[in-house]
């Protein structure tokens, strides 16, 4: 990760547990920022909920472009 050098390096699952939803995770040399959008990443619950019920929660009009797998 991207810190000033003072900061002691920490893990990427450590950065990713203490940022909040629109937190930079990195910056790349380039500028690019990487931001955590928890709307894109997994819930635990999805995987109790019958294939039916998330092709309907993850269909075109509800936005997701992801898959299960």
């Amino acid at each position: 990760m991207s810190q000033p050098p003072n900061q002691k390096d920490i893990s990427a699952e450590e950065t990713l547990r203490r940022a909040m939803d629109g937190d930079v995770l990195h910056r790349l040399p380039s500028g690019l920022m990487i931001i955590r959008r928890m709307k894109h990443e997994w819930l635990d619950q999805l995987d109790e909920i019958s294939g039916d019920a998330f092709a309907r929660k993850t269909d075109k009009v509800r936005g997701s472009k992801f898959l299960r797998d």
